[in-house]
């Protein structure tokens, strides 16, 4: 098992901002929770997006990078209550030390703005938000940043790098030998995170003549499938990027798609 890339760092350093880290942790969470279930659906999920935006661009500013231990270090060990911010504990702690770090950082007119927004949100609008529904959000999150820091995900995806999606355009390929069957959640989740992966390398790409094309080759789709899919196959011919889908059970199919 000596292949492994660090996606969070691949994205990052391929250009990736908050917003761009953001989708990829709430795409990959789709097949952790698939369906939804929730009442209000759009609600959730854009609070959702925005806890884990503000956590991201809070953990970049603060530290300089990002990396799914620290982001949910720096999102569990925030202030609940308003209360918790003039509490010494809270202050001595690391989500406080991030954001001072953070606010001590020389910013961009951009990064300014931003940071402003995330103060707000952790300093204001996070404490003083009813119990129930941040307990709810907080819960989708947490959801898929355990996922990301414990076991074989945290071992293949979320430490060091040997491999990166770059090597796909020089001949090479990934394998993602993880059948539901044998690994469950956590199969279902390395193989639908590195699809989603290497789609959003094959967007980036700029292809010269003589450049080969990409394939993404799925067995049991079903277990892979994403909200980004008709984004990816309404733009990969122009990035000489193509995917086949196969499936025993087109019900199973469907039903992933609701």
């Amino acid at each position: 098992m000596g292949a492994k890339c660090n996606f969070i760092d691949y994205l990052t350093k391929t250009g990736a901002d908050s917003r761009s880290l953001t989708q990829f942790f709430t795409v990959t969470g789709e097949v952790l929770a698939p369906g939804g279930g929730r009442s209000n659906e759009q609600f959730w999920k854009l609070s959702e997006e925005w806890m884990f935006h503000h956590g991201i661009e809070g953990v970049r500013q603060g530290t300089g990078h990002v990396s799914a231990p620290d982001l949910h270090r720096f999102i569990s060990t925030a202030a609940l209550k308003a209360a918790d911010l003039a509490d010494e504990t809270w202050k001595q702690g690391y989500h406080n030390k991030v954001l001072r770090a953070a606010f001590e950082k020389q910013k961009t007119k951009i990064e300014q703005a931003d940071y402003e927004m995330l103060s707000d949100y952790w300093l204001n609008k996070y404490p003083n938000m009813d119990a129930k529904p941040r307990s709810s959000v907080l819960s989708g999150v947490e959801n898929i940043l355990n996922t990301w820091n414990i076991g074989l995900v945290r071992e293949i995806i979320s430490g060091e790098t040997t491999t990166t999606p770059d090597d796909l355009f020089a001949g090479k390929y990934w394998l993602f030998d993880f059948p539901v069957h044998t690994y469950g959640a956590t199969g279902k989740y390395l193989m639908s995170s590195g699809k989603f992966l290497v789609q959003k390398t094959i967007l980036k790409r700029r292809v010269k003549p003589g450049d080969a094309p990409v394939i993404i080759y799925a067995d049991e789709c079903q277990n892979v499938t994403n909200s980004f899919d008709a984004q990816f196959l309404a733009e990969s011919r122009s990035h000489l990027g193509c995917m086949i889908y196969l499936t025993q059970s087109l019900h199973s199919f469907l039903t992933t798609m609701e």
